[in-house]
C-alpha cells in the first residue's frame, strides 16, 4: 500500500483561503431621491393585496383583552391568517417581537414570489423594515429570512440583508450602505399596534379612536413585501428605459403649525399648497391613497382644495383610506400605501399618496407610471420633487 505524501496530508489539513468577493452588480452611484417600484403585495385585516386586487373594508372587533385610557374594550383591527412560529427566544423576550416575526414569515413567500419578475442572473439586496427593539430579535427575523431565501431559487442573487426600524421614507429605508447595493431591492416588513405599549403612544398623540371619543383611529396591524429597483445617477438603472413600474420621487413635506389651531380656511390652504408643489400638472392622478380621513377635520380639509383643482376627481371612487380599510398600521403605513396605490392603478396611470394624520407637517408622494413618461419623453409627468420644507 502506498504511504501518502506530505501533499497529500497537508491538503486533508487545511483547506485553501478564500477571499470573499462582492456579488455581481454591486454598486455605490444610486440616486437618493428616485426608484422604480416593480410589484407589491402586502396582508392586512381586510384580506391580500395585490396587483388588481383590493380587499373591502374590514369592520373593526372588540378586543378581548385590549383597553383604552377610559377603561372600554377597544376596537381593532386584526388579522387573523397569520403563521404560528415557534421561537421561545422572542416568547421570553416581547410579544410584539414575536407577533412581527409571524407577519413576517407569513408574507414571506408572497415576497419571493415577486423576485420572478427579475432578469435572468439580477442580483438584489433585501430590507426588513420592523419595529424591532432587540439585537437578537433582528438576528432572528433576518436569519430565518436569510435561510429561506437561500433555499430558494433565488439564493445566488441575495447580496445584503439588514434591519430597519422605519419604514417612513422609502429612499432612505432602501439605499445602500457605502459599501454599495445590488441593482433591486427586495423591501420586506411589518407591524401591529395591537399591544398596550403602542395604544398608550397613539392615544398620546391624539389618534385613538375610544368608546367615549368616536372620532379617531383604531389600531391595527400589516405585513408587506415591495419589489423596487435602485436608479442610477446617469439613468434609469439599466440599458433601457423602463416601460413598466412606476418612479417614486422624494416625498414634499409641508411643516406647519399644529392643525387644531388653525381655521378650515387656513387647513386648506395647507393642503393646496401640497397639491400645488407635488403634483403640479393640470391631470389629476388616477387614484389618491390617504393615511385617514376619521380624525376631525380631515375630510373637509382635503377635499375642498381637490374639488376646486380636480372636480371630476372623487376622494371616495377614485381613493381610499387606510385607516378606514384595515385600521392604523404604525410603521407599515408607507409600504401599505405604495401596495395598494400599485394594485389599484395600471401600468400606464398614476397616483398620489397623503399623509395628513400628523398636526405639525403634511407630506405627499407621488407614483408616476414609467409608460406614461415614456410617452411624453420626460423622466415623470411632473418635474421630480425634492424634499420641501416650509413653516
Amino acid at each position: 500500500m502506498a504511504k501518502a505524501s506530505i501533499y497529500d496530508l497537508l491538503s486533508q489539513r487545511y483547506e485553501p483561503v478564500v477571499e470573499p468577493q462582492e456579488p455581481t452588480g454591486q454598486r455605490s452611484d444610486y440616486r437618493p431621491d428616485r426608484l422604480r417600484l416593480m410589484d407589491g403585495v402586502a396582508l392586512t385585516s381586510a384580506g391580500m393585496v395585490a396587483r388588481d386586487e383590493v380587499p373591502e373594508r374590514a369592520m373593526p372587533v372588540l378586543s378581548p383583552v385590549l383597553h383604552g385610557p377610559d377603561g372600554f374594550r377597544l376596537l381593532v383591527h386584526a388579522m387573523q391568517d397569520v403563521m404560528r412560529v415557534d421561537e421561545p427566544r422572542l416568547e421570553r423576550h416581547s410579544a410584539k417581537a414575536l407577533r412581527l416575526h409571524a407577519l413576517i414569515q407569513t408574507i414571506s413567500l408572497d415576497a419571493l414570489m415577486l423576485l420572478e419578475a427579475l432578469p435572468e442572473g439580477a442580483g438584489f439586496d433585501i430590507v426588513v423594515s420592523a419595529p424591532l427593539r432587540s439585537a437578537q430579535a433582528v438576528e432572528i427575523v433576518l436569519g430565518r429570512l436569510g435561510t429561506m431565501v437561500a433555499a430558494s431559487a433565488y439564493g445566488a442573487g441575495l447580496g445584503d440583508i439588514h434591519h430597519s426600524d422605519s419604514g417612513w421614507d422609502p429612499h432612505t429605508t432602501l439605499g445602500t450602505r457605502e459599501s454599495g447595493g445590488q441593482p433591486y431591492v427586495l423591501w420586506i416588513g411589518a407591524d401591529s399596534l395591537l399591544n398596550h405599549d403602542d395604544i398608550a403612544e397613539l392615544h398620546r398623540q391624539g389618534l385613538l379612536a375610544l368608546a367615549s371619543r368616536q372620532v379617531g383611529v383604531c389600531p391595527g396591524e400589516a405585513a408587506f413585501a415591495l419589489l423596487a429597483q435602485r436608479v442610477l445617477d446617469s439613468g434609469s438603472g439599466g440599458d433601457e428605459a423602463p416601460t413598466t413600474g412606476w418612479w417614486l420621487d422624494a416625498a414634499t413635506l409641508l411643516e406647519h403649525p399644529e392643525r387644531s389651531m388653525r381655521d378650515n380656511p387656513a387647513r386648506q390652504q395647507l393642503m393646496h399648497d401640497l397639491l400645488a408643489q407635488a403634483w403640479p400638472v393640470a391631470e389629476p392622478p388616477a387614484y389618491l391613497v390617504m393615511d385617514t380621513l376619521e380624525l376631525p377635520g380631515r375630510t373637509m380639509e382635503l377635499s375642498a382644495p381637490l374639488l376646486e383643482r380636480w372636480p371630476r376627481l372623487d376622494i371616495i371612487d377614485d381613493g381610499l383610506s387606510v385607516s378606514a380599510l384595515c385600521g392604523w398600521p404604525g410603521e407599515a403605513l408607507t409600504p401599505l400605501q405604495l401596495v395598494l396605490a400599485l394594485a389599484s392603478v395600471g401600468h400606464a396611470k398614476s397616483a398620489l399618496l397623503l399623509n395628513q394624520a400628523a398636526e405639525t407637517y403634511s407630506r405627499a408622494l407621488t407614483l408616476h407610471a414609467c409608460a406614461l413618461a415614456m410617452s411624453t419623453n420626460e423622466d415623470s409627468p411632473a418635474a421630480a420633487p425634492v424634499d420641501r420644507r416650509r413653516s
